[in-house]
């Protein structure tokens, strides 16, 4: 298991930009309005960023500490798990670093932009989403409390399961 394992929602919170992130091998967030990340040298200064852009997420965590996890915690060979309300979508290692790409052509299906982007090899996707409430009430509660777009899994028992699913 490689130190770090993420959850994040591809398209919060019913998962529908999965395909996209599928076909183009990334994980990525919205927001193009804070502009690119790798020169943000403090989550305060990001904070900053998302205030003057008016984001906000609702329920879960700041957009700013979840782009910050985004761009600066998650790292080449971390684990990731793409999942939505209650389900795995699939599960991938990260390949490479955090990078910015407003342009047209890496844009979702529907033309939304999601320009925070990390590479990512899906080692195994679901054809019928995997019920985590059938894995165990923990991995569950791991994956989806915070209710937010990307966040750590820390739970060692939870991160064991879900170890598990990886091939």
């Amino acid at each position: 298991m490689p130190s770090n394992l993420w959850k994040i929602t591809p398209g919060y919170p019913r998962g529908h930009y999965w395909p996209d992130f599928l076909r183009q091998k990334i994980v990525a967030m919205p927001y193009t309005e804070v502009g690119d990340l790798a020169s943000v040298l403090s989550l305060r200064d990001l904070e900053k960023l998302c205030a003057r852009a008016r984001l906000s997420i609702g329920e879960g965590r700041s957009v700013a500490a979840q782009l910050w996890d985004f761009a600066k915690e998650v790292r080449s060979g971390d684990a990731i798990v793409a999942a939505k309300a209650g389900s795995i979508l699939g599960l991938g290692r990260v390949t490479g670093v955090y990078f910015f790409d407003s342009s047209p052509e890496g844009a979702m299906h529907d033309g939304v932009v999601f320009p925070h982007r990390i590479p990512i090899q899906w080692e195994k996707t679901y054809d019928e989403p995997f019920n985590t409430r059938a894995l165990d009430p923990r991995v569950f509660r791991s994956l989806f409390f915070p209710q937010d777009v990307i966040h750590e899994v820390s739970d060692v028992e939870a991160r064991m399961k879900i170890a598990g699913l990886f091939p």
